[in-house]
């Protein structure tokens, strides 16, 4: 048996959205998804368990606080425009969690890039961006593979292609002063490679301008044969991520907004403009200050399109197919996952089962008193194990991860309680 459909990381567990096939555990039945309808119209209110989590929506979010603020929700939005590294390269599938989230700040150059890029001249005129990361699964092929993309935005052009010249010179210096070569077929692209003294890999690496955004990508492998494809793989990424990040719809950067004679903070939007964010259980401040979140801290409080949930998936693929197909064009992530297909029949559609039982996932009974929800249990190692509920209501489909069972059903709970209030008109 196996997860539900689209899967993503969150809280302690990997939160997995795909479907379980109805069966029975602890002696009591597990119900489908054609039951979902008649499952909530049979809640025992007085039975649920929400401890000490909210059952109310949040208010509406407001404009970002701060220039901090603006550059996270500017670099969460960012990410529909990025292309996961499963588009470039089928295999490369298992996200790296520690290289994928919005960029807020210089400081996190210096962990992309290295010692050095956090104060390169460039990034006096740096306005955040967003990276993704990813590799082949452990038991996939034998030839592993990394690939990365980040796209860094600037404030003109011309910091744009500083930012490239300098970044390109730092990798080099790092990669024993590799020769900085220029990249056929990508316009002002350039292009390096060199083998690690320490594992031997293959590194190749590229960098390209468009507009006001620096483009990077980055590959390892860890053989000479599969390390003569990796200049084409590079171009490839470059050519498609720089026509993608052309059609972002960027906010005006202050001085963009002084140039047309506005007040700096204009046309800034809202944080939640889809307002689906508010029906998700949150993180607490504390939790996200403290880096409690599961994913990035950058990551949660967040809203993405079906191409930018992906890159936090642990099956990419599966979950950008799933959104798309549920019409889910918004999805929050906070400390739950929520999407809104677009009808109560196509939000069933995550909870669809799927026949595998290729792995040691298991069916548990629902919360108390919500016989709509749907439950797994997942072994993580020793005496650990991460549990996961799911849970619909109309439009509406919620998923929560925790590592303790009674955890995991209060959180669900209290998010039911939260989605009865959800708007089913909401677009």
């Amino acid at each position: 048996m196996k997860d539900w459909r689209p899967i993503v990381a969150v809280a302690t567990a990997a939160l997995v959205v795909a479907g379980t096939a109805a069966c029975t555990t602890d002696g009591q039945p597990v119900p489908s998804a054609k039951d979902a309808e008649a499952a909530t119209s049979s809640v025992d209110l007085a039975a649920l368990d929400t401890g000490d989590y909210p059952t109310e929506p949040r208010p509406p979010f407001d404009y970002p606080a701060d220039d901090a603020e603006f550059l996270r929700v500017e670099g969460q939005r960012m990410g529909q425009f990025i292309i996961p590294p499963f588009e470039l390269a089928p295999d490369v599938t298992q996200p790296n969690a520690l290289f994928t989230a919005p960029i807020a700040s210089r400081a996190a150059l210096g962990v992309l890039f290295g010692e050095g890029a956090a104060t390169i001249p460039a990034n006096e005129r740096f306005l955040g961006g967003f990276s993704t990361s990813a590799r082949t699964p452990a038991s996939g092929p034998r030839e592993q593979r990394n690939l990365q993309i980040v796209v860094l935005r600037y404030l003109t052009p011309g910091d744009a292609r500083a930012a490239v010249d300098q970044l390109a010179r730092i990798t080099s210096r790092d990669w024993n002063n590799a020769p900085i070569t220029p990249l056929q077929g990508v316009p002002g692209g350039v292009f390096l490679n060199a083998v690690s003294p320490g594992d031997g890999g293959h590194h190749a690496a590229g960098y390209t301008q468009r507009d006001v955004y620096a483009v990077y990508a980055w590959t390892r492998v860890s053989t000479a044969e599969a390390a003569a494809q990796s200049e084409s793989l590079i171009r490839t990424a470059l050519t498609r991520q720089a026509d993608l990040i052309s059609k972002f719809p960027r906010t005006p950067s202050a001085q963009d907004n002084r140039n047309m004679g506005r007040a700096p903070a204009a046309g800034r939007p809202r944080m939640d403009e889809n307002k689906i964010l508010i029906y998700a259980l949150p993180y607490s401040d504390q939790e996200i200050a403290e880096k409690k979140t599961g994913l990035n801290p950058l990551a949660v409080r967040a809203v993405y399109g079906p191409r930018g949930l992906a890159h936090f998936a642990a099956d990419p693929p599966m979950t950008l197919n799933a959104a798309e197909r549920a019409g889910s064009l918004a999805t929050a992530v906070d400390r739950s996952i929520v999407f809104r297909a677009e009808t109560p029949e196509k939000a069933e559609e995550y909870l669809m089962p799927k026949a595998d039982d290729s792995d040691s996932t298991t069916a548990i009974a629902p919360p108390p008193g919500l016989p709509a929800a749907r439950c797994e249990a997942t072994p993580t190692g020793g005496d650990r194990t991460a549990y996961q509920c799911a849970v619909q209501v109309g439009r509406y489909v919620a998923i929560l991860g925790s590592s303790s069972k009674r955890d995991v059903y209060q959180q669900t709970s209290a998010q039911y309680l939260i989605l009865t209030k959800a708007d089913q008109n909401a677009n």
